[in-house]
């Protein structure tokens, strides 16, 4: 077995093991473990007090008992490994390596939120109720005396247009009797990247509406500005020397975020 003296421990009673292990993942964060050996249990937290490379951090450490490696070959020595982490190479981190992640959902929403509300009401003949403060809708849409939509309506909508026999106007069933709710894609941008230190950006921009995703999603911003995007409260974990950073953007329901309650910020990113 190959081993040398710990660096800066200048004594044979902790000995370092010459076979490290060390990988970098996807975002650039470096983990690198390794092992030595201690004469004594007192030096369990000496062992590997000086990372092996600069920008490591140690994140953990584990001993193990070990006999016949005592000082005097029959007391029980220790094996220690310590595992670092950190930014080695600042070229395989940043916003430049960021994961990048999507994620999308239907969810229900009030009828009274679908950016044609207004349309719609008239449309189908939407009532307001005294009693819950709601609009309904009339189980039947009939052609009157001075209104005959209900052919332009059933051919606009794939649907079958019925004549009353006693009253000779044709009817359809309103496609909105008994709705109150539709469905309404959500959906989630996300970005995790690693940094040396922490940024000064992270608290201010919560809460801003952008006009567009940041340039990694540049393919998935909608067509015709029908929605926008308000960065959501940053996640940050460190791992030893290195701050893994996650940014979402939420996207709004079509028609944007609305102005009068969220701040924008419309400068290009």
């Amino acid at each position: 077995m190959s081993t040398q003296y710990a660096p800066g421990i200048g004594s044979p009673s902790i000995i370092k093991t010459v076979g490290q292990t060390f990988s970098t993942d996807d975002i650039g964060v470096t983990t690198w473990t390794c092992r030595y050996y201690v004469a004594s249990k007192e030096d369990y937290h000496n062992a590997g007090a000086e990372a092996p490379v600069e920008g490591l951090v140690e994140t953990n450490r584990q001993g193990t008992d070990q006999k016949g490696l005592g000082e005097d070959g029959g007391k029980e020595g220790m094996i220690v490994t310590v595992t670092y982490e950190g930014i080695v190479d600042d070229s395989f981190a940043g916003i430049n390596n960021a994961r990048i992640e999507f994620d999308a959902s239907f969810g229900e929403e009030p009828l009274e939120a679908h950016p044609d509300w207004l349309d719609i009401k008239v449309l189908f003949d939407g009532e307001h109720d005294e009693e819950t403060g709601k609009v309904t809708f009339r189980e039947t849409l009939t052609d009157t005396a001075d209104v005959t939509r209900v052919a332009g309506i059933a051919s606009a909508y794939g649907l079958s247009a019925t004549v009353n026999p006693s009253t000779g106007k044709k009817e359809l069933k309103n496609p909105l009797f008994g709705e109150e709710t539709f469905l309404s894609l959500g959906a989630v941008f996300r970005r995790t990247y690693a940094v040396s230190e922490i940024p000064d950006y992270i608290l201010n921009l919560i809460g801003t509406v952008y006009p567009k995703l940041p340039k990694e999603f540049k393919n998935l911003d909608l067509p015709g500005g029908e929605r926008n995007w308000m960065q959501q409260p940053f996640k940050l974990t460190r791992r030893g020397g290195a701050y893994v950073i996650t940014d979402e953007w939420l996207q709004s329901p079509i028609g944007g975020w609305n102005e009068a309650l969220y701040r924008s910020l419309t400068a290009a990113r």
